[in-house]
């Protein structure tokens, strides 16, 4: 699709917004953008829409993604690959599969498509949990045309990609931690760990009602044991894609907001004992690749 689109991606107390213009020819990246948001998003509606409304992207596409983890995670297999088709019985299959009405709740789709066949990875989540953003969005009259599960989005990011697979794509921000599985074809296995992430947070001597973001310990020295719960969960995800794939795993690439912790990529790759890397796109640099990929993405 082309066109100037705007990925916003919502932390807990902020908001990444990338945003991209794509031609027949090329595409081309225009500008980021971090917007730090009140404590409580119901109270940030000023700031947030006052932001956006400087930004000028009314006319733009917008895209955005749902950060909660899923209440059902299904894969389901058609014997065809047509995008059309999929898109036009997944959801009766869906119906077979699990225990919700899907008609009563927000999912979104991904397609594996094979040489003869598909995969379709759905996950599904109460609509309440999209309502307060979309109505903060609506209200500055920006309609979104586009809302995945936000691990989905990262397909888009398939040929930046380049160490060896299978990849293990990790992404841990403030309030999402996920995995996102990569083979020679592209997107293959998506998974959450959101509990994980909040026990790794509590550990940090932040509470419930805390309104944690790295950006607050980016400096402060973490005991390398404090992030064993990570690793602990990154070599069960990586044990249990492996068996599915029957390969091994071959690099894994860390993205999101933790990113900010000096060196935490080494501290991975001590505990993990295989290379763990930062994830990269030249259009961001370096230093920003981690920050605003899953923006970028979206």
């Amino acid at each position: 699709m082309y066109g100037k689109f705007v990925g916003i991606d919502l932390g807990n107390n902020d908001l990444k917004i990338c945003v991209v213009n794509r031609s027949l020819r090329e595409e081309r990246f225009e500008f980021k953008k971090r917007i730090t948001l009140p404590s409580k998003l119901v109270d940030s509606d000023e700031t947030l829409l006052s932001s956006l409304d400087e930004l000028d992207i009314g006319t733009y596409d917008v895209s955005t993604a749902i950060t909660t983890a899923p209440i059902s995670l299904r894969v389901l297999g058609f014997p065809f690959n047509d995008p059309r088709k999929i898109r036009q019985v997944y959801k009766f299959e869906l119906e077979n599969v699990t225990t919700y009405n899907p008609d009563e709740k927000l999912h979104s789709y991904h397609m594996v498509k094979r040489d003869d066949f598909s995969e379709v990875l759905v996950s599904m989540f109460e609509k309440s949990e999209m309502a307060s953003f979309l109505e903060l969005l609506n209200k500055n009259d920006i309609d979104p045309r586009f809302v995945t599960f936000s691990p989905f989005a990262f397909s888009s990011l398939n040929s930046r990609l380049t160490h060896e697979r299978p990849l293990l794509l990790v992404d841990i921000s403030s309030n999402e931690m996920n995995f996102i599985l990569f083979d020679e074809m592209g997107l293959r296995r998506v998974r959450s760990s959101d509990n994980v992430l909040s026990n790794f947070i509590d550990s940090l001597g932040f509470g419930a009602g805390d309104n944690f973001n790295f950006y607050d310990i980016q400096e402060k020295q973490i005991d390398k044991k404090t992030f064993q719960p990570l690793i602990t969960e990154i070599v069960r995800t990586t044990h249990f894609f492996e068996t599915e794939l029957r390969k091994e795993v071959k690099s894994i690439v860390l993205t999101g907001d933790i990113c900010l912790i000096e060196d935490v990529e080494q501290i991975f790759t001590d505990s993990l004992g295989k290379p763990v890397n930062k994830i990269f796109i030249s259009e961001l640099g370096e230093k920003d690749s981690p920050i605003y990929a899953k923006a970028y993405a979206i």
